[in-house]
């Protein structure tokens, strides 16, 4: 694939390495699966610095709107 130009090299911090691998299932039939490593991108990103909101309190406060807008599910409202 790479010979043809389907598949290349990547330099990003983010590429993810995988492999394309054919497993034999349970009904005797072949079946293409794709498995990725995500080992080195977790090592790169960032993680929350925040604690996520409590969705269900703000669902609750929201339960009378019609618009939600993104400061609505930000802030609470």
């Amino acid at each position: 694939m790479k010979k043809i130009g389907i598949i290349w090299k990547s330099c990003s911090l983010y590429a993810l390495f995988i492999m394309i691998v054919e497993v034999l299932r349970s009904d005797k039939k072949w079946k293409i699966r794709l498995y990725s490593d995500t080992t080195n991108f977790n090592k790169v990103m960032i993680k929350n610095a925040k604690p996520l909101f409590n969705f269900h309190m703000i669902f609750d406060k929201l339960k009378e709107a019609i618009v939600y807008t993104i400061m609505n599910m930000i802030v609470g409202y």
